[in-house]
């Protein structure tokens, strides 16, 4: 391939080997004549060869290059973990349409396997989050050093264009690597919904952790400076001609930016523009919290409204009468912005970042090498001391694993043990029995109640489906229920949306009555059990003789009744919906296998 451009001659391998000397062309009389290669410098630019590349294992070896990306690759798996198995349980729901999707298809089957092999998923997560966090720090720091020694070689004239790059890229893997974790703190321990416990949690407002929060986001916003810089001074035109890499990096400053270079650039910033731009502000609590109280309700919709219950027009009257054309433009926005601000999208596109990385290293380590000489390829390539300490410093964070997880171990026994103690003095379990329960031949103990409870659990949770927000805001505020066994009358979108979800409902219940009805066979005699159940007149009775018959009890043998046998629907609807009251009846069923593991274990 033919070196062209300006400064070509600069380009082209005009040196002598092994000797330090190279090739100047005086640009008047075109003469000839040679310098030493440690007197050059920019001034000679554009007249005399670039000298031949050196190696720089501490900066481009294979060593150091391995520990960056593998460092990026396994916080990105961590993440991904993190996120799947430890936003799935009820403390931590969420109000974007496609992470409840996500979470219903996804993260609740994986749960649910974890539970099959008796393991704690909301533990495992914990772990996870700290290994990101280590991850993160470490990397924070390590790619705002390897961008501030690449400045000083820059505007010192000591780096080569190869070399620059190959800083450029590394640090764009640290990047990687803090977005991820970014992502998982804001995610998992740091919500300010109005329901969210950690909104009002006093921790997040102590003067230790905000100063934590503050240096963390000063030193990735320098980061983001170094590193937007960086990507600038890379947009020269000629950057990519062949010879440009073996010549200084400073050579390049001021020259005109152009071509698919300067495509890359605009690419590159405006990919960091965005995620950084998000996570910034997504790690300002006062930010968010202004965001979620006074913004989002005006915007996109009104999950996060304060309303008053006696008013409930101010809820629902503005879907009743808004214009239709606005409000399907409402709607197409809402979708593009449920999308752009879901987790699923953040997971995707910084899985591209991270591919994009590995694109930018391998294509400018080939380009480079393909202009050093032999030897010095040779000693970039070799394993020696600057290249093995960052490998082994890898270790240390996952040292760091056994402490977590023996840390969050105590915790979570602690927290099961409080649970214990609180629920033996609410429900009296420790107490012995009543006397007319004493020898009767259906009586279970404790553990045979546990036994059974564990076995159902895991199917029971399997795909429970879920009562929409704006149902449940309607039924709570609006809807008049005489009969529990009847469907109130829903018209309109909150109709459809209820019908949907009772059709569900009723599949998923006749699917496991059976289950119901061995955790209630096998626990009705626990001391205490009983009561959690609400089985009085107020709810179906037609449910309730299902859940204490003593029909089967083998998975899937429950007699699917439900409401199909009633006294009918409101609104004319079809018998197979199920009533909110009957959905508690269930729900509550489940809830006490929940509590009785939870107990023992």
């Amino acid at each position: 391939m033919p070196i062209v451009g300006e400064h070509a001659f600069s380009r082209a391998k005009n040196y002598a080997y092994p000797q330090a000397l190279i090739d100047c062309v005086n640009q008047g009389d075109n003469v000839t004549y040679n310098i030493d290669a440690n007197d050059f410098d920019c001034s000679y630019f554009g007249f005399c060869s670039c000298p031949r590349m050196t190696a720089e294992p501490d900066i481009a070896g294979r060593g150091v290059i391995f520990a960056f990306v593998f460092t990026a690759f396994v916080t990105l798996l961590t993440t991904i973990f993190c996120l799947v198995i430890g936003r799935t349980n009820e403390e931590r729901q969420t109000m974007n349409p496609l992470d409840r999707f996500f979470r219903k298809h996804v993260s609740a089957p994986a749960r649910n396997l974890m539970h099959r092999l008796h393991m704690n998923p909301d533990l495992q997560a914990l772990v996870a989050y700290d290994l990101v966090n280590t991850l993160s720090d470490l990397q924070l720091v390590t790619g705002m050093a390897i961008l501030v020694a690449g400045m000083k070689q820059l505007f010192e004239g000591t780096i080569s264009t190869y070399h620059f790059m190959i800083v450029t890229d590394l640090a764009w893997f640290c990047s990687n690597t803090h977005l991820f974790s970014l992502l998982v703190i804001t995610s998992m321990r740091d919500s300010v919904k109005r329901t969210h416990p950690e909104r009002y949690n006093e921790q997040n407002m102590v003067l230790p952790r905000r100063m934590a929060r503050a240096l963390r986001i000063f030193f990735m916003a320098t980061t983001v400076v170094l590193l937007l810089y960086a990507l600038y001074v890379g947009g020269y035109a000629e950057i990519y001609e062949p010879g440009q890499f073996r010549c200084p990096m400073k050579c390049s400053l001021g020259l005109p930016k152009g071509g698919d270079p300067a495509s890359l650039m605009i690419v590159n910033m405006v990919m960091m523009g965005y995620f950084y731009g998000v996570r910034i502000f997504m790690s300002s609590r006062t930010g968010r919290i202004f965001w979620m109280d006074h913004v989002r309700s005006r915007l996109i919709d009104k999950q996060t409204q304060q309303f008053n219950v006696l008013q409930p027009e101010a809820v629902f009257a503005v879907r009743w009468t808004e214009n239709t054309a606005w409000r399907w433009c409402k709607a197409a926005f809402r979708g593009v912005w449920y999308f752009f601000a879901s987790e699923v999208e953040t997971i995707v596109g910084l899985m591209a970042y991270f591919s994009f990385g590995i694109q930018a290293v391998v294509d400018d380590r080939r380009i480079g090498h393909s202009e050093m000489e032999q030897d010095e390829k040779d000693e970039e390539n070799s394993l020696m001391f600057s290249q093995l300490v960052p490998i082994f410093l890898l270790i240390i964070p996952f040292m760091g694993l056994f402490e977590s997880y023996a840390r969050h171990s105590v915790a979570d026994r602690e927290r099961r043990s409080k649970e214990l103690d609180e629920l033996a003095a609410s429900l009296e379990i420790m107490t012995a029995p009543n006397a007319e329960h004493i020898g009767s031949p259906v009586r279970r103990d404790l553990a045979s109640c546990n036994s059974v409870a564990t076995a159902v659990l895991p199917r029971i949770t399997d795909a429970a489906p879920t009562l929409p927000v704006d149902v449940a805001n309607y039924l709570a505020l609006s809807a008049s229920v005489t009969d529990p066994c009847s469907d109130p009358t829903i018209t309109g979108s909150i109709g459809s949306a209820y019908s949907t979800y009772a059709k569900s409902f009723t599949s998923w219940k006749d699917a496991h009555m059976s289950d119901f009805r061995a955790v209630w066979q096998a626990c009705s005699d626990v001391q205490g059990v009983a009561t959690v159940l609400p089985l009085g007149t107020g709810q179906c009775s037609s449910l309730v003789a299902e859940i204490t018959s003593a029909g089967p009890v083998n998975p899937g043998g429950g007699s699917g009744g439900g409401l199909g046998n009633g006294n009918g629907n409101g609104g004319g609807r079809s018998g197979n919906a199920a009533g909110p009251r009957e959905t508690g009846a269930v729900m509550a069923a489940a809830a006490v296998a929940g509590f009785v593991v939870a107990a023992i274990n």
